[in-house]
């Protein structure tokens, strides 16, 4: 497998002693943004006539050693950089055309000719920290979250507007502040342009949906997000507040009044009123809160290149628990795979632990994904459908205990 690492801009045009060269490299890079982020191999890859760059051989004049007529190094940036690549230089003199080969696919890799040398830019598949190495996905899930947060709170609380994507990227506060969360979670240095995208976009859509309410908290970690979590575990003992409600970050108007009024309704009633002590009379207090953009919880899921965003609400009515009592549903088929491989140590295991119930309600089919929490060991099951026509978004997940009481 090759080790790709990251070179600054300069330090990769500095790489080329060619004049020529370097100009049409820096016009690539150009193209593909300021602000992109560039890696490099210096190993050599699975292809045959893919060849490693130590980073500072200059190229594009002479072949580089052990390098083939058909040889190539590669270079990689973010999908977003690697599209306006893609867009600029297909069609362009410089492009590594070969005969009836694909040289090109649109949003991941491109082939061209810097001097002689064949370059293939491709597009990064996983974010990586200032030392190359890769971000796992609990951290960029982190990182993206905190990173949505500080935009709304730009764009709502400090009612920045943006026209463009270009226009956010010249707010240097508010880049400051993804940079901040990009060094301090993720070690990494520059916010990749897909991330900017998607919170433009994200940003945007919000507040063509709910305007701009005087939220003063916007809150992914600790704060809010552990007080509701210690509300749901300890009076409707639900260990993890996702099987409750999945918002990643939550928009709040007035903190201590609504985290007050939330205490009081679960322990003692309100002006008056008997005490949230079922679960079901929390929700409607929840979704008061919500409908009166008091307190606004947010599920995030990035959005797709080329694509708007899209804001969908969910279960903030009660007429849907009304609907939903009167929903029947057909049984279709179960599956359990029994195949066989053998683990690591050579040991003869199953092929998978899922096993899949298919149900139906009208037209629409829900297969339901059930498997343990932890492959590693003995844990609880979890119970996870996703509906026909939306592979991409689950429903929602459920614990043993929660099911078998609904049963």
């Amino acid at each position: 497998m090759a080790t790709f690492k990251n070179i600054e801009r300069a330090a990769l045009l500095k790489a080329i002693k060619s004049r020529d060269v370097r100009e049409e490299m820096e016009g690539i890079m150009d193209t593909a943004g300021q602000d992109a982020v560039w890696r490099y191999t210096p190993d050599n890859g699975k292809s045959k006539n893919e060849i490693g760059w130590n980073g500072t051989s200059s190229f594009g004049v002479q072949p580089l050693p052990g390098a083939s007529k058909d040889g190539f190094i590669t270079l990689k940036t973010s999908k977003a950089g690697i599209t306006k690549i893609i867009q600029r230089y297909k069609n362009s003199y410089i492009s590594a055309v070969k005969g009836g080969d694909k040289w090109y696919k649109d949003g991941e890799f491109i082939y061209i000719f810097l001097g002689i040398q064949r370059v293939k830019f491709v597009q990064t598949s996983k974010l990586t920290d200032s030392k190359g190495k890769a971000i796992s996905e609990a951290t960029m899930t982190k990182m993206q979250e905190l990173g949505s947060a500080w935009v709304f709170k730009r764009a709502i609380e400090d009612n920045k507007e943006w026209g463009s994507i270009d226009e956010l990227k010249k707010d240097d506060k508010t880049m400051n502040g993804l940079a901040d969360i990009w060094k301090k979670v993720g070690k990494s240095d520059l916010v990749d342009d897909d991330w900017l995208e998607n919170f433009y976009k994200q940003q945007k859509k919000l507040i063509d949906c709910i305007g701009k309410p005087a939220f003063t908290t916007f809150n992914r970690d600790k704060g809010f997000m552990s007080f509701i979590s210690d509300i749901v575990n300890t009076h409707f003992q639900i260990s993890s507040k996702d099987n409750w409600n999945p918002a990643d970050i939550w928009l709040i108007q007035n903190e201590t009044k609504w985290r007050g009024y939330i205490e009081n309704a679960v322990n003692s009633g309100s002006r008056g009123r008997s005490p949230a002590k079922t679960l079901a009379e929390f929700n409607a207090v929840m979704r008061m809160l919500f409908k009166s953009k008091q307190v606004f919880g947010i599920s995030l899921k990035k959005v797709a290149a080329g694509e708007d965003a899209r804001m969908e609400f969910l279960n903030h009515k009660s007429e849907f628990f009304t609907n939903l009592s009167q929903m029947h549903f057909t049984y279709e088929k179960a599956e359990c795979k029994l195949g066989t491989k053998n683990d690591k140590e050579g040991t003869v295991t199953l092929q998978t632990q899922d096993t899949r119930l298919l149900i139906k309600d009208g037209s629409n089919t829900y297969n339901f994904q059930i498997k343990a929490n932890d492959s590693t060991k003995m844990s609880g099951l979890k119970y996870e459908p996703t509906s026909s026509g939306a592979t991409a978004a689950r429903l929602g997940k459920a614990t043993v205990d929660l099911v078998m009481r609904l049963v």
